[in-house]
């Protein structure tokens, strides 16, 4: 009697001491009764497998013993062992009082194997023939469930709209509403979705459309449709301007404007993560960067490719790697860009174009270093570069070695096949003339000389800096 009272109250871990002790040296005609009782104390306690076990022994297998054990069954995730016992129920108690709750839950194993057909079928006799009303208002709603995980959205909304109308300003309302909810998000219909919720009679909370616009941003950023992912993303943060996802919303929605050709936006969005610690900063501060590159900003860029340069992610630190690489060379801070060359060049995941830039990049570092050895063997090693304007320079720069090793005639025949293969690259082109001229004068051909010279000035007006150079060597000829 103790047992019973503390079953009955919910007390189960007190119950269960009085029904184990009972069973020690129970009376046969309360033994059965007794163990299904433990059976469901331990069931209700979630150990499932003893409950199993208690329900398999016990002598006097009813239709309730059979529907106990097939939700153990079912709680266990043995959907198949859950079906057989719930077959053999319907089977052996075609008149019992779990019939009906038997076949919804027939309904619910086969939706858990996506077996929806057979699902939908229980389901389907439990809306016929079930008196119980709260049986049949959740096997309707879980069967328009199935056709929204069958890719039925037309029929599951249809559905869930008729149950709607019929349950409007009841308790199921709400899960109407939210079994609806999917569809609306998938296909991006906010509004629709606030207005068949007003229409069956629940209030849609305004935090659960922020959360609405954030994973339909969300969605469509990560289906690159960055158009119509704008458009949640700004819906979110106008009304959301400093919940949780701001960070993440905030960054797809400048990389979404970035996408869409709109760098202004892009900036303007991008800067605010760029600048401030959170887990998008990096990829904020990279894209703000490339943004700057393409504008031709190098000195806003080279602020951000400062900080990334040392960032955890080695895609970002090397891109950094790269582009203050390429700035350092082109401002002739040499010593800094050999040391950025080096660590692109040791990094084996680089493409073959971009560490041979860096090639490119360090040979002219110890060109102007005055470091001639270590020069002349970067450069010669890009001498059969696919390149044309990499192999130009290389060239060149075997020429410029010549001329200063006082081998003048070497340094024109090397300049002469830079024209013959090179000569769409105007500009080794034209600085191996400024050489070709310095040759004549160290061959003591002082007419060759100024006929270079006068070739450079009237055909390179667009290289001002080498057309003032020829004049400079002509200058040293008439003296």
């Amino acid at each position: 009697d103790i047992g019973y009272a503390y079953f009955k109250s919910k007390k189960f871990d007190q119950a269960e001491v009085y029904f184990t002790q009972y069973l020690k040296n129970p009376k046969p005609e309360f033994k059965n009764d007794a163990e299904l009782r433990l059976a469901d104390i331990n069931y209700a306690n979630n150990d499932l497998d003893q409950a199993i076990a208690i329900y398999d022994k016990n002598e006097d297998a009813t239709d309730y013993t059979l529907y106990q054990k097939a939700l153990a069954l079912g709680f266990k995730d043995d959907q198949a062992a859950k079906i057989s016992n719930l077959k053999s129920l319907i089977s052996k108690y075609p008149a019992s009082e779990y019939i009906d709750d038997a076949q919804y839950e027939m309904g619910v194993a086969y939706a858990a194997q996506d077996d929806f057909t057979n699902s939908n079928d229980f389901f389907g006799k439990v809306v016929k023939s079930s008196p119980d009303k709260d049986l049949v208002a959740n096997a309707s709603i879980y069967r328009a469930q199935n056709y929204i995980d069958q890719n039925q959205n037309d029929k599951a909304l249809s559905e869930l709209k008729s149950l709607g109308e019929q349950y409007k300003n009841t308790a199921y309302a709400q899960k109407i509403v939210q079994a609806a909810k999917p569809i609306f998000t998938k296909n991006g219909d906010v509004s629709g979705y606030s207005d068949f919720a007003r229409n069956v009679g629940v209030n849609i909370d305004a935090s659960e459309i922020d959360e609405i616009n954030l994973s339909t941003g969300k969605q469509y950023f990560s289906k690159k449709d960055y158009k119509n992912a704008i458009s949640y993303y700004e819906k979110y943060l106008t009304q959301n301007p400093s919940g949780e996802g701001l960070y993440q919303a905030k960054y797809e929605l400048g990389e979404s404007y970035y996408q869409t050709n709109n760098p202004t936006k892009a900036l303007l969005v991008l800067q605010e993560i760029a600048n401030v610690q959170n887990d998008y900063q990096d990829d904020a501060q990279t894209r703000v960067a490339q943004i700057y590159i393409a504008q031709g900003n190098s000195a806003e860029a080279k602020k951000y490719l400062e900080n990334i340069k040392n960032s955890s992610n080695i895609n970002v630190r090397n891109y950094a790697n790269v582009e203050l690489m390429k700035m350092y060379a082109e401002e002739k801070n040499f010593s800094q860009a050999e040391k950025l060359a080096d660590a692109v060049i040791a990094n084996n995941k680089n493409s073959a174009a971009v560490i041979e830039t860096a090639k490119v990049i360090k040979a002219r570092s110890l060109m102007n270093s005055g470091k001639d050895k270590d020069a002349q063997t970067a450069y010669t090693s890009l001498e059969k570069s696919s390149n044309t304007e990499v192999a130009a320079e290389a060239l060149y720069a075997k020429a410029f070695y010549q001329n200063k090793g006082k081998a003048f005639k070497s340094s024109n025949e090397t300049i002469f096949k830079l024209a013959n293969n090179y000569a769409s690259e105007d500009y080794w082109g034209a600085k191996a003339l400024v050489l070709m001229a310095k040759n004549y004068i160290g061959l003591k051909d002082n007419y060759q000389a100024s006929y270079t010279c006068d070739q450079i000035i009237s055909n390179y007006a667009d290289f001002s800096e080498i057309v003032t150079e020829a004049k400079e060597v002509k200058k040293q000829i008439k003296k």
